[in-house]
């Protein structure tokens, strides 16, 4: 049987973005999509998503200047830097949504796209999507170990999970 997820861009526009989430469930809905959410804070959409139990299947990244006619800044000379800082908020977002995803599930997922990534530059393709958090310096691993004692992740909400990640980042 098909997934279906309901595109919150498209769908249910007579009421305000953050209640389509609501909207979607009720409609039967399991997962949602859109096109941009950097309207409202991630904690906000990572709440929906949780108050809902919606996936979130996919939303794209800071496209530029919309209004002006710009549909994404990858293939702009001279907009590398802000692709990359667009690529950065939009990790912020979708690390929210994924706040309840185990762990090994999203670092495997990450070792996936680092190959894809490497094969693509083998290639002459596009840039390092994750070189800004690549510069950041990591944490201190004691401050991290110290933090993460006694977290069991398998009984958090995802609320928890974001803000204990929020706390981490406060670390860094």
């Amino acid at each position: 049987m098909p997934n279906f997820a309901a595109n919150l861009s498209m769908m249910f526009q007579d009421i305000d973005f953050l209640d389509r989430f609501d909207a979607a469930a009720r409609a039967g809905f399991k997962g949602v999509e859109f096109l941009f959410p950097y309207d409202h804070p991630p904690e906000a959409i990572a709440e929906r998503l949780d108050k809902n139990r919606l996936t979130l299947a996919l939303f794209n990244t800071v496209p530029g200047d919309w209004a002006g006619g710009e549909r994404g800044l990858a293939a702009l000379p001279g907009r590398e830097q802000e692709f990359r800082d667009g690529v950065d908020t939009a990790i912020r977002y979708a690390k929210a949504a994924l706040a309840g995803v185990p762990r090994p599930v999203i670092r495997q997922a990450r070792k996936y796209l680092e190959m894809l990534e490497e094969q693509s530059l083998r290639r002459g393709g596009q840039d390092d999507l994750f070189l800004n958090e690549k510069k950041k310096e990591e944490p201190e691993i004691d401050a991290l170990r110290e933090t993460l004692q006694g977290v069991n992740p398998d009984e958090l909400t995802p609320r928890e999970a974001l803000e204990i990640l929020y706390r981490l980042k406060k670390l860094g």
